[in-house]
């Protein structure tokens, strides 16, 4: 039985990184000056403060600069997105800020139009002084829930590049949502019957 527990857990930790995709984003699809695979209903971004960006992508073509000098946080959001009851997701975000800017991340609950407790903030200017590095957090759906917008919550961003011709705030590169990996300590093993001879 411990060798099978320790199995199950050496491949979820080696899955870590690999669960089910529900969406991809590298921010290079954009129409009427937003990017195509953003801007949910949720969203209370002015387009004016979601800039393309084309220099300084290392994923696709464009990067989204998200702009909100203010303490109090504006939403960006996905489109809305199947998603399994009860389950976790992982959001991954390859993002960069110079001097400052925070950022959090939440849910809207599509199917009953409410929205879910949000993260902490991460200051994006200390961990990533100003180059591209990967942030996640994980949110976890309500278990009546079939439909998501998956938000990105900024404030704080630098005011002094915020203007044109600037136009800088935290630069998101790609996002990535995907199926979280449970816990391992969480993992069980019940009626097994198999012997060590069985599991090889």
């Amino acid at each position: 039985m411990k060798k099978l527990s320790t199995l199950l857990i050496l491949i979820c930790i080696g899955t870590l990184g690999f669960g089910q995709i529900i969406f991809q984003s590298n921010l290079s699809s954009w129409a009427s000056g937003d990017p195509t695979d953003w801007m949910g209903s949720s969203t209370n971004f002015a387009s004016a403060r979601v800039v393309e960006k084309t220099g300084a992508a290392t994923y696709g073509t464009s990067t989204a600069s998200l702009i909100n000098a203010n303490t109090t946080h504006n939403r960006f959001t996905t489109q809305p997105l199947t998603v399994v009851p009860g389950e976790t997701y992982l959001i991954q975000m390859w993002v960069a800020a110079q001097n400052s800017g925070e950022l959090r991340t939440n849910y809207y609950d599509a199917t009953n139009a409410v929205y879910g407790t949000y993260n902490s903030y991460i200051d994006v200017a200390a961990v990533s002084a100003g180059n591209l590095v990967l942030i996640s957090q994980t949110v976890t759906i309500p278990l009546n829930s079939t439909s998501a917008e998956f938000i990105l919550s900024i404030r704080n961003t630098d005011p002094t590049t915020a203007p044109a011709p600037f136009e800088i705030g935290i630069l998101l590169d790609s996002v990535a949502i995907s199926v979280a990996c449970p816990d391992p300590s969480t993992l069980t093993v019940t009626n097994l019957t198999s012997t060590t001879a069985d599991l090889g």
